[in-house]
């Protein structure tokens, strides 16, 4: 590897680039980086720029990740420090095509992307997987577990994390490899299982669920944030094509969020058991965190979340 000068610091320096801006968690790392003061902070986009257009002191690009030669064209045009990768598509259903489809989204635009940077004057290049590539392997998970994934979208996160750190290892990519376990915050997909609970608590309908046996380790996206940026920071020699889990490492289930929920909605009528587990559901995801949590820290962010609802709902 590389022993690159450890960025900690430095970022007023820094031409940084994320991808997936558009996103929940893109979007919410743009407003974090934007703090910093980056020499520059350019954000790519696919469609909606809705999420960053506020911010002032950066450069919106769109920019999709598939075409290839417009990729190449960009970075061949354009010089960065640090790029952070978010760009993808979350999708756990089972249908015909969805492997093509995952697989393009997440293994095809890595390559296109690592392609253009490979070469560059690059400091670092954090690239976010997923802790579905974990799948139904022994939990909590360490970063060295075998991977077990279960659905597409699993697969397809996985095959580009194994891309990229080959890559670090063959040929001197300066990647980082995270692994976010279930961030929620505000602007968080409204069918994702805690804004989609808070919205009926807030409506006093009923939500049907399932025994809500499954448990989950819920990260702040304001914790993902700050986790990222300080592995970003790392020194080269001791970070460089490694992995690190980006969680709380402490299980919660399904049902005592939802009861939380309750607590401060009382109106809330979650329905247990009508609904079916997914064929895929994974029952136990919790990992071995780069920078733990205690309970308390957990559930009082969860709660603080949750009281905060109403102003999440509309976002």
């Amino acid at each position: 590897m590389n022993a690159e000068t450890p960025i900690a610091g430095q970022w007023t320096q820094k031409r940084v680039l994320i991808t997936g801006a558009g996103g929940f968690m893109g979007s919410t790392l743009a407003g974090a980086l934007s703090v910093l003061q980056p020499a520059s902070l350019t954000l790519l986009y696919h469609s909606d720029r809705s999420r960053i257009r506020h911010l002032l002191n950066a450069e919106d690009i769109t920019l999709d990740l598939l075409e290839r030669d417009a990729v190449m064209d960009f970075f061949n045009k354009r010089a960065f420090d640090v790029v952070f990768h978010l760009a993808g598509r979350i999708d756990q259903a089972i249908r015909p095509g969805i492997y093509a489809e995952q697989f393009r989204l997440h293994l095809e635009a890595a390559i296109n992307l690592t392609d253009a940077l490979t070469g560059k004057p690059l400091e670092r290049f954090l690239h976010v997987g997923s802790n579905a590539e974990y799948g139904i392997a022994p939990c909590p998970h360490p970063v060295t577990a075998q991977e077990a994934p279960v659905t597409a979208y699993a697969a397809s996160k996985l095959a580009a994390t194994k891309m990229v750190l080959a890559r670090a290892q063959s040929e001197d990519l300066p990647a980082v490899v995270v692994r976010p376990f279930l961030v929620y915050g505000r602007g968080q997909n409204p069918q994702s299982l805690l804004q989609s609970a808070l919205n009926a608590a807030i409506e006093g309908n009923e939500l049907a669920v399932t025994g809500g046996d499954q448990t989950r380790d819920f990260v702040s996206v304001e914790k993902f944030c700050e986790d990222i940026i300080v592995i970003a920071e790392l020194p080269a020699e001791s970070s460089l094509g490694r992995l690190y889990n980006i969680c709380t490492g402490v299980e919660i289930s399904v049902r005592e969020v939802l009861t939380l929920i309750q607590t401060v909605y009382p109106q809330f009528r979650p329905t247990f058991a009508t609904m079916p587990y997914r064929k895929t559901e994974i029952m136990h995801s919790a990992g071995v965190p780069f920078r733990g949590l205690t309970e308390e820290e957990v559930r009082s962010a969860l709660l603080a979340f949750i009281r905060g609802g109403s102003d999440t709902a509309q976002h």
